[in-house]
């Protein structure tokens, strides 16, 4: 085959009229279960703020991803039930917000670990372990 042979083969691919994706069918969950997964992300507060402290940066996508893989698995959810979670990730975060913490904060935090001797690290350490 030459290469004009493959040009033209290149362009009656992009000619031809695209496939449609079949859509997946995002509502296969019923009310009473979305309105279940709804209550245990409210239960997840303790660690949606650690998944907010810890992922300070990132877009809540990126932590409500982190929360949903953990508890939901790689199942798909219904666009109500993640779009509650992202908007859950963001109430959470903003309260954090409220409450004075910032990047900031966590910066001199890690900067107080980072000054101490090695003595201070293996004390701290040491109550840590059980």
């Amino acid at each position: 085959m030459d290469i004009a042979a493959l040009y033209f083969d290149l362009v009656s691919q992009r000619s031809a009229p695209k496939k449609q994706k079949q859509q997946t069918n995002n509502s296969s969950m019923n009310e009473d279960t979305i309105n279940y997964w709804k209550r245990e992300i409210t239960l997840l507060k303790a660690e949606t703020r650690g998944v907010c402290k810890l992922n300070w940066n990132s877009s809540y996508l990126h932590k409500a991803h982190v929360l949903s893989r953990n508890h939901f698995g790689d199942k798909s959810m219904p666009d109500e039930l993640w779009d509650y979670w992202v908007y859950y990730v963001k109430e959470v975060q903003e309260e954090l917000i409220r409450e004075g913490y910032t990047d900031a904060k966590l910066l001199h935090q890690e900067e107080g670990h980072s000054q101490m001797d090695g003595d201070q690290q293996t004390q701290l350490l040491s109550y840590a372990i059980p």
